[in-house]
C-alpha cells in the first residue's frame, strides 16, 4: 500500500523562479517535476557532516 503524495507550494523571488525553470528547462523537465527530483534526491542522500578542523 502506498501513502498518498502530498502537495507542496513555496513562493519564490522572481530571478530564482527563472533561474530553476531555466535549469529544469536545460533537463528537458517541467519545474514541478524538476524541482520534485532534486528535492526527493537531497532528502534521500543528505550530505555528509563537515569535517573537523585538525
Amino acid at each position: 500500500m502506498s501513502l498518498d503524495r502530498k502537495d507542496l507550494r513555496i513562493k519564490l523571488d522572481p530571478d530564482d523562479h527563472t533561474g530553476l525553470t531555466l535549469l529544469a528547462e536545460s533537463e528537458g523537465r517541467e519545474l514541478a517535476d524538476w524541482a520534485e527530483r532534486v528535492l526527493v534526491r537531497k532528502v534521500d542522500r543528505p550530505e555528509r557532516e563537515p569535517r573537523k578542523p585538525r
